[in-house]
């Protein structure tokens, strides 16, 4: 979670209501809704397999629920029916609790906030200010690749500046989306510019910086507003569900991107669409590598929601005591990579007000955090910015560099190859799993690591068919046509 001089912005409206207004009022009229009207409440609902959503709907009278959208290749992949449910008459946390008494083997879930954390000819590099494509050993990497163009890297972020000069040809336009109107076109922001630059920064072409790629293939999937850089587990879920139809398409994405993160209960979070996504992101192959956050919290002790709230200005909506961790960052699943962010001299990194999160049990592995130099969309620039969010891109950057160079190995065996062949400065011990400090050209020399045996059990159950309704594989269209509804409810609610 990159921040540039490590402040946080205040929320503003992502759009003005009276354009939202009008696009759902056009919509209405072409017969595309129905003619309730826009409701107060959202949250995420939750079936089991079962007879619980027949039962459900028997109740849904009395509780003045709508299904929005059904978010099918997650319901498939954790074998839960995930639904996007809308009151006209309730609120958020009011809908919640009525969705969760209408029958058994049906669950809801609050819509959390979500936020950013912040040898080529290039000019930047041959003049020394890319110090950290130098310490994670990139150079050595490029000796043996450069293109990792066959493999594609979805940055879930705000927008990335795909007209920048030293991004453009490294940015896969047809397959941006974002969520919050449902369409390809992207908002431009800092935060993501930076991140995919410090990705894949076109090299060798006699301008500005080089990304760990010289060439890549960048999908921009926009769930940041790219003004307050903020929003939602709802966005979030969104955008995977589009990632997983891109790969069953056969779109090659072998990492998503995540420089964002917020605070929730271990427990409310094991329930949360955000873990489901994630599993269903596994099982499809995909690496995630998440930002431990810039609050400095040591993520293996207690952290209570009412210092989280003091340090961010967020608030979470959890009684003072609460226990909360960083999400995704602590979700422990086997294709989550956590990253901390490391300094000059190999150590957790220090920001204006906190340092870098760190923890041995969650943040696997470390990357340069602090002036980071990279593409920024504003006028086309570049600026140095420091966070979390800065240092994951570095190991995006050689997740999406190893596959393409060993395109036949599993996410498992691609984890193992990255972390195994890591540094291991002493000023990380303790604070990161094996004091491990991203080393690409060792990651890319190694020999093919040898899997670890496959969990057994799964951590979560084995895919089933999902629940019937909602929004089924009839393609493409339909997805874009189904997120052009939540995007204008989202406005017309604002």
């Amino acid at each position: 979670m990159g921040k540039k001089h490590e402040t946080h912005k205040m929320h503003k409206k992502f759009a003005p209501k009276i354009v939202a207004r009008v696009f759902a009022l056009l919509l209405l009229l072409a017969g595309v809704f129905p003619t309730a009207g826009w409701g107060a409440g959202h949250a995420i609902a939750v079936f089991e397999p079962g007879d619980s959503e027949t039962a459900f709907k028997m109740a849904q009278g009395s509780t003045g629920v709508r299904e929005e959208f059904v978010f099918e290749r997650i319901s498939r992949a954790t074998g839960r029916k995930w639904a996007y449910m809308t009151s006209t008459s309730r609120t958020d946390e009011e809908l919640v609790a009525a969705i969760k008494s209408s029958a058994d083997g049906v669950d809801a879930q609050m819509i959390r906030e979500r936020w950013a954390f912040r040898e080529p000819n290039d000019p930047f590099y041959q003049n020394g200010q890319l110090w950290g494509i130098e310490r994670v050993k990139a150079p050595g990497a490029w000796d043996v690749r450069t293109d990792s163009s066959s493999a594609y890297v979805a940055v879930l972020d705000m927008g990335i500046d795909t007209t920048h000069p030293d991004l453009a040809a490294n940015v896969a336009t047809q397959y941006n989306y974002n969520a919050f109107t449902g369409g390809s076109a992207v908002d431009p922001g800092d935060h993501a510019t930076h991140v995919a630059g410090v990705i894949a920064a076109v090299g060798n072409n006699n301008t500005g910086v080089v990304g760990i790629n010289w060439k890549a293939s960048l999908i921009s999937m926009q769930i940041l507003d790219s003004h307050t850089g903020r929003g939602s587990t709802l966005e979030e879920a969104l955008a995977i569900e589009r990632v997983l139809e891109l790969k069953q398409q056969g779109v090659n994405i072998v990492a998503v991107n995540m420089s964002l993160g917020g605070y929730q209960s271990e427990a409310d979070y094991l329930q949360s669409i955000e873990h489901a996504a994630i599993y269903a992101l596994r099982e499809a192959g995909i690496l995630v590598l998440a930002a431990a956050g810039n609050e400095g919290f040591d993520l293996n002790s207690n952290i209570r929601a009412d210092e989280v709230e003091k340090r961010t200005g967020v608030s979470l909506g959890y009684p003072a005591a609460t226990l909360v961790k960083s999400y995704p960052a602590c979700d422990t699943l086997d294709n989550v990579i956590a990253v901390a962010a490391s300094n000059k001299q190999d150590g957790i990194a220090s920001f204006h007000s906190y340092s870098s999160n760190y923890g041995s049990k969650y943040v696997s592995i470390a990357a340069p955090g602090v002036d980071i130099l990279s593409t920024i969309s504003t006028m086309h620039g570049y600026l140095s910015y420091q966070g979390t969010s800065m240092a994951t891109p570095f190991v995006s950057g050689a997740a999406v560099l190893a596959a393409s160079q060993f395109p036949n190995e599993s996410y498992l065996v691609r984890r193992k190859r990255i972390l195994e062949a890591a540094s291991q400065p002493a000023g990380l011990g303790g604070k990161v799993e094996q004091s491990r400090l991203l080393n690409v050209a060792a990651a890319l020399a190694a020999p093919s690591p040898t899997p670890d045996p496959d969990p057994d059990p799964d951590p979560d159950p084995q895919p089933v068919s999902s629940g019937s309704g909602g929004c089924n594989a009839t393609g493409a269209n339909l997805f874009a046509f189904s997120m052009a509804l939540v995007a204008a409810y989202r406005k017309c609610k604002k």
